[in-house]
């Protein structure tokens, strides 16, 4: 059985968040956060899955629509999602447990789409995507930092 529809329901949630759901941030960033996640993500995706092929997106190692889907449309959604509701507080353990939450989350996802076929491992593991999302989400929150230093005051 094939589950693309998973794709597509995540996607259609994740197009619904971002164009519906209110947000912390002006909409020039949210632009510019969509477009930004969305080329980290296929960057990372190449040079990670492609280059060193260390999981794919399907059973196949072919570029397919999902693929693109996932790049353009779920991985954007999650990435303005996670900035959106960036704790404005100093305090460092809620920052910690803010990323702990969403490392958690980003796991929980990872593993459906490994049970329903959507993502297979070569080379990679659980414990790297573990290591790698608090590397993403610092890549993320830089890429707004320096974004929002080029506005004019």
């Amino acid at each position: 059985m094939t589950y693309s529809w998973v794709v597509w329901m995540v996607a259609g949630i994740g197009i619904l968040y971002v164009v519906f759901a209110p947000k912390r941030l002006p909409a020039h960033e949210c632009c510019f956060l969509v477009t930004f996640t969305s080329s980290f993500a296929l960057v990372f995706d190449l040079i990670v899955g492609s280059v060193y092929d260390l999981y794919d997106y399907g059973k196949g190692g072919n570029v397919e629509l999902l693929d693109i889907v996932q790049v353009a449309a779920i991985n954007p959604s999650l990435g303005l999602a996670l900035l959106n509701f960036w704790p404005r507080r100093d305090s460092f353990w809620i920052k910690l447990l803010y990323w702990g939450l969403w490392t958690g989350g980003l796991l929980l996802l990872e593993e459906l789409w490994l049970h329903l076929g959507l993502l297979t491992y070569r080379d990679w593991s659980i414990w790297k995507s573990m290591l790698c999302y608090p590397f993403l989400f610092g890549v993320l929150r830089l890429g707004q930092s320096i974004y929002r230093g080029f506005l004019p005051k």
